[in-house]
């Protein structure tokens, strides 16, 4: 079985063994067949990390380069949403704080990910 996480690029091939002894809390069916703990944790990471706290609110991702991602932000989760920052990607994790005030109301975020037209 092959997992992949399109978002990093990542993927890895576990036999229906593997699965049946992850079930059971070993990362090894054998001395020679075991599955990567670390990259097994790098597939299946949240594309996006938020972190809320008291006074800020944190969002962590990994970038790609020569993507552009696009913060938006909502009241509610449908919207409306409202255009905010524009990054560009460079192959590291990207990092993005804003002070959130007790008492404000709350906000959604969305991340939109995009490769911009080389023709231009």
């Amino acid at each position: 079985m092959l997992i992949t996480n399109t978002w990093t690029g990542l993927s890895l091939t576990v036999s229906y063994m593997n699965l049946h002894f992850l079930e059971h809390g070993s990362f090894a069916v054998s001395a020679n067949e075991r599955v990567d703990p670390v990259r097994l944790e790098a597939i299946l990471r949240p594309a996006v990390l938020i972190a809320v706290g008291n006074s800020q609110v944190t969002l962590r991702w990994p970038t790609r380069a020569g993507h552009e991602y696009q913060l938006f932000t909502a009241p509610e989760v449908t919207g409306p949403w409202t255009p905010g920052p524009v990054f560009q990607g460079d192959g590291t994790e990207l990092v993005f704080s804003e002070d959130r005030p007790a008492g404000t109301v709350r906000r959604f975020y969305k991340i939109s990910a995009s490769v911009p037209n080389s023709s231009e």
